[in-house]
């Protein structure tokens, strides 16, 4: 099955880039970029299984999700189009549909792409034998599949067509833009009358005198064989898709991650069953499930949500839409923190969500050795690793902490707003004194005789041995600092600006971007890469630094090596890029 697209047309959805631990990874197709994307947080768009433990979901930029029951992990879809809709004929026969026309047919590791007769954006595809498959799109595009070859049928509108159900072939429905449905009788698609102009999003049913839709502003209709009604849902705001598995166990999704039940009379208002922002823009976009006691719903910015038969459980997050930082032990361990308490472990899979049980912003991540590291954020929030996961820390602080560093001995500095600065000491933080009030933003330390920290309006600070030492360089806010084994530090910052210090100082250099950098990284003093705003990434090689092409758009925030060939940068949206230098 799939549902229905986010709230804004194919096209402008095509331009808007705008516990349990669960895995997720998007492996996109081949790019010309010097960057792979590997996105992990995409836009989910739609869902459907063979049973409730082989689900597939499907998402933006050839994001393609598979749930074994356990976990989700990434599957190559083969494609950079964006996925809307999927939906099987069995567990080793499924269809996906998405932008410019894209079909692609296969199972787990393997799929074909299809010849289709349109470039018009696919929005859903259900079928009832491998000889009658239908798809719907943008335009009232209506798409037919008779088991060796599309063909385009004549749907009898041009409004944008969101989703089917049907009885029977010939028995289909497809609800879409303006409160059009259009019904096909074995022959023809023919309009029938709604009474509304609300877009209708998502349509479901039992038989062919029961059957219900949803949409705008809460917008529930039923049709009962003969004509379409409105029923009253209780909620005001998107109703973006619906299913059931009976008519008395009925689900219907939609803006800010909310939920409706239908228990065979009445439509009662679940509340909030996916963590996401409640801003307009943000919602579960697909619901789908097995029986009673199996639900599934997907949505914004990776959202995923599963019913076990009593509660709704957050997989994966949609207000995980950035990460902010990683640290990796070169081959051992790789971590990446970000927004609401996000931790991705690095698996054999892909990336794995690591339970911490915070919701709030992780800003930086550092780690010792496997399973013995630290992650700072919001409010002072820490978290310690341990053997038995994530746990939390007394800062004794509430400002918010920038960044985190561990030495080999175990002991740690934390720096954040107003100048502050805490030492751990392998067993406790501490207050140290920055000397400073400004934010500071990055530091890097081998043990506390030995460190430096940057900061907003130029700060510098480097520790000679019991104290601190001003070293300012210019005015500019800096946002990311890194050390070379040779001894130099370089460090990145707003406005593209960079220094590096050597021979006793620190001096400028030139980056050839106004781009705002946001960290630094690098294997020696000869191979270092900064990120930074609108998808900025730089390479330098001890003589100057150049522009790479990073295949995206969003402000990244973090990079770092995970192994000795492969350097990860991680961003807005839930973005990772891995290159691996030639």
């Amino acid at each position: 099955m799939a549902c229905s697209l986010a709230p804004v047309s194919p096209r402008a959805q095509h331009e808007h880039h705008g516990g349990h631990g669960a895995g997720i990874l998007t492996l996109s197709g081949p790019s010309s970029s010097d960057w792979r994307l590997e996105s992990v947080g995409a836009m989910l768009h739609a869902a459907w299984g063979a049973n409730a433990r082989d689900v597939y979901v499907v998402g933006d930029n050839g994001t393609l999700l598979r749930y074994d029951g356990r976990a989700w992990r990434g599957v190559r879809s083969g494609v950079r189009s964006d996925l809307i809709g999927v939906w099987g004929l069995s567990a080793k026969d499924i269809f996906l549909v998405g932008s410019d026309g894209t079909i692609l047919r296969g199972h787990g590791e393997k799929w074909t792409p299809t010849p289709s007769p349109t470039k018009e954006w696919l929005v859903d595809v259900r079928g009832f034998s491998e000889r009658d498959v239908f798809a719907c799109g943008a335009g009232g595009t209506m798409l037919h599949f008779d088991g060796k070859t599309w063909s385009a049928m004549a749907s009898g509108t041009q409004s944008l067509l969101f989703t089917l159900w049907g009885s029977a072939p010939d028995d289909v429905f497809a609800v879409g833009s303006d409160g059009v449905i259009v019904h096909f009788d074995g022959k023809s698609w023919t309009s029938m009358t709604t009474g509304t102009t609300e877009w209708i999003r998502g349509v479901w049913g039992f038989s062919k005198s029961d059957v219900f839709a949803v949409g705008d502003h809460g917008t529930i209709l039923h049709f009962d064989g003969k004509s379409w009604s409105s029923m009253p849902g209780g909620a005001s705001r998107l109703l973006m898709s619906v299913w059931g598995s009976s008519r008395d166990n009925m689900w219907a999704v939609g803006g800010g991650g909310m939920a409706l039940r239908f228990d065979g009379s009445t439509w009662k208002d679940m509340g909030q069953i996916a963590v996401m922002p409640d801003d307009g823009h943000a919602g579960l976009w697909c619901v789908w499930g097995e029986g009673a006691e199996h639900a599934f719903a997907v949505g914004h910015m990776g959202a995923v949500a599963r019913y076990d038969g009593g509660t709704w459980h957050n997989d994966l997050s949609g207000a995980h839409a950035r990460l902010t930082d990683g640290w990796s032990n070169l081959g051992n361990t790789s971590l990446v923190a970000g927004w609401v308490g996000t931790v991705l472990e690095q698996g054999h899979h892909g990336w794995n969500m690591m339970s911490t049980d915070v919701t709030k912003v992780l800003d930086a991540i550092s780690l010792r050795a496997p399973g013995d590291g630290l992650a700072v954020g919001q409010q002072g929030t820490i978290l310690r690793l341990g053997a038995n996961g994530w746990s939390p820390m007394s800062s004794g602080i509430t400002a918010n902490l920038r960044d985190v560093c561990m030495a080999s001995d175990g002991t740690a500095l934390a720096v954040g707003d107003g100048g502050a600065m805490l030492f751990f000491s392998g067993h406790t933080w501490r207050a140290h004194a920055s000397g400073v009030i400004t934010d500071l933003n990055a530091v890097t330390m081998t043990s506390l005789a030995d460190a430096v920290v940057v900061g907003d309006g130029g700060v510098i600070l480097r520790r000679d041995g019991a104290s601190w030492r001003r070293e300012d360089a210019g005015t500019v806010d800096w946002n990311g600092l890194w050390r070379a084994q040779s001894g130099e530090w370089f460090a990145c910052g707003e406005s593209g600006t960079a220094v590096v210090y050597q021979k006793n100082k620190w001096s400028a250099q030139k980056t050839g971007t106004t781009m705002t950098l946001r960290d630094v990284w690098g294997f020696d003093a000869k191979n270092i890469y900064a990120v930074g705003d609108a998808g900025s990434v730089l390479r330098y090689d001890g003589k100057s630094w150049r522009t790479m092409t990073s295949d995206t758009m969003v402000d990244l925030y973090g990079v770092f090596a995970v192994s000795e060939r492969e350097i990860i940068a991680v961003g807005d949206q839930g973005v990772i890029l891995r290159h691996a230098p030639r």
